[in-house]
């Protein structure tokens, strides 16, 4: 939705007629206000936007997931929420990419307007700006991250409490006890079924 909104409302009129042709615009918003288009919520209209964009898949046939999906799974964290700067940016970096590379563009599926591999070179890009920026609101994060290091999704609990070795963290990161900071982290979950699901942005899907 946030993508279709810049989208649309980017000026440009091939975008305008792009949304007209899937309707994936709000009814209600036909005329521009103070608001621009609006996008309505309607994940149908939304994958045929993505379709348009991409393809339907992630590849040549279904195995490789479908794109709509593929997106929304790797830009979200294990709370199922999506930072709509990233999301964008991801996009944004994919067309730069396009721009710069006259090959790829050549190359394009039919009325296509990115390619695979651009997208999934950047939402390398996208996560990896993304670890920085949580690393520097949690510093500590770096510690943790070298403790479980190698680590495999699910992961058994007793496992995890056994490498984070708390000797290891500074006097700063033991005021607060590593269960009640982990907490905070959308991307570490304690299972009730005793397991944790760890996730490092860029790193596990």
């Amino acid at each position: 939705m946030f993508l279709i909104k810049r989208f649309v409302n980017s000026g440009n009129a091939e975008a305008v007629q792009c949304i007209r042709e899937i309707s994936t615009y709000s009814p209600k918003y036909l005329g521009v206000n103070i608001w621009g288009y609006m996008p309505a919520k309607n994940a149908e209209l939304q994958e045929k936007f993505m379709e348009k964009l991409v393809g339907k898949y992630m590849g040549s046939n279904p195995k490789k997931g479908a794109s709509y999906a593929w997106v929304l799974n790797h830009i979200q964290d294990s709370n199922g929420l999506i930072a709509p700067r990233s999301f964008l940016k991801c996009f944004a970096i994919s067309a730069e990419r396009m721009l710069e590379n006259e090959s790829e563009l050549k190359n394009l599926e039919a009325d296509r307007l990115l390619s695979l591999s651009s997208l999934q070179g950047a939402l390398i890009r996208v996560s990896d700006g993304r670890v920085r920026e949580i690393s520097e609101s949690y510093p500590w994060l770096e510690t943790l991250k070298q403790m479980l290091n190698g680590l495999h999704l699910l992961t058994e609990r007793q496992e995890v409490e056994r490498r984070i070795n708390i000797d290891q963290w500074t006097n700063e990161q033991k005021s607060a006890s590593w269960r009640t900071a982990l907490s905070n982290i959308r991307f570490f979950r304690v299972h009730w079924y005793t397991a944790i699901h760890v996730e490092w942005k860029g790193q596990c899907s």
